[in-house]
């Protein structure tokens, strides 16, 4: 993937994380979640089980979320220093 790709996708990204309705979903989701682990039964292993992946799932999609904003950042930071870079050799050179 180019720098370019990593930086857009890191914006789109970060777009998705600051939408209001994405982050009401995500939360409503969530506690969905942890108020049915709540009310199930102690005997429901398995079910509190489930409850238990699905919440991690969630937690887990935030974070591949967050992965890809910071990728963004970072090629977007490469990229500033690289051009930086390039100007001064390009001044020094002259």
């Amino acid at each position: 993937m180019t720098p370019e790709e990593e930086i857009r996708r890191g914006e789109e990204a970060a777009a998705l994380m600051s939408n209001p309705l994405f982050i009401e979903g995500l939360g409503m989701i969530k506690k969905e979640v942890i108020d049915t682990w709540g009310a199930c039964p102690a005997r429901d292993t398995q079910g509190r089980e489930w409850l238990w992946l699905m919440y991690q799932n969630a937690l887990k999609f935030e974070e591949v979320l967050k992965t890809v904003i910071n990728s963004g950042k970072m090629s977007a930071q490469l990229g500033r220093e690289k051009t930086l870079a390039d100007r001064l050799l390009n001044a020094v050179r002259r």
